[in-house]
């Protein structure tokens, strides 16, 4: 059994009629490739920018560094449009997860990816990941091949810090910064 509890990572969330537009391109997804899965709370729908670990206890040293941070960013709103539906592979293929991806432009969410990434490796947080910005709908072991879907927008207007309590999977926002 893993002692791991806390998963920390910065996101953006989509807003409320986002949100709601995003569940129904779900519904619309299920119905027509025959999904089952377990969907994503949309509560829960994020693009992760970038993930700072997993621990076994929650780490408030790496927090308070993270933090200041993000504190540090200065980054304009930009607009972010998701327009297209894949699974992506897994070694494990019962629960292949199905993502809406984002589509050009992606040049703001990148400078606020790259904003971020500096200001971590400044305060020497930063961990290697690749990015690839998307949002999970579900998991399914039924593939779904890239397709266009949607498309569903929203303005970016702040960076998130969150953890999940792995044992419940709680998602916990534990700071925002608004993007200038």
């Amino acid at each position: 059994m893993s002692n791991i509890t806390d998963r920390l990572f910065f996101a953006i969330r989509p807003d409320a009629a986002a949100s709601e537009r995003i569940v129904a391109l779900r519904s619309q997804l299920c119905a027509e490739q025959g999904l089952t899965g377990p969907l994503q709370p949309a509560e829960q729908f994020l693009i992760t920018l970038h993930h700072l670990g997993d621990f076994a206890r929650f780490p408030q040293a790496l927090v308070d560094k993270a933090m200041a941070a993000a504190a540090s960013l200065e980054v304009p709103a930009f607009d972010i449009v998701l327009d297209r539906a894949l699974s992506l592979k897994r070694r494990e293929p019962r629960h292949l997860p199905c993502v809406l991806q984002a589509g050009e432009p992606l040049g703001p969410l990148k400078a606020l990816h790259g904003a971020l990434i500096k200001a971590l490796k400044a305060a020497e947080l930063y961990r290697y990941a690749a990015f690839t910005p998307q949002l999970t709908l579900l998991h399914d072991k039924i593939p779904v091949e890239s397709q266009p879907l949607g498309p569903v927008g929203w303005r970016v207007g702040e960076l998130l810090l969150i953890n999940t309590r792995l044992a419940s999977g709680e998602h916990q926002q534990l700071a925002s910064w608004p993007l200038r």
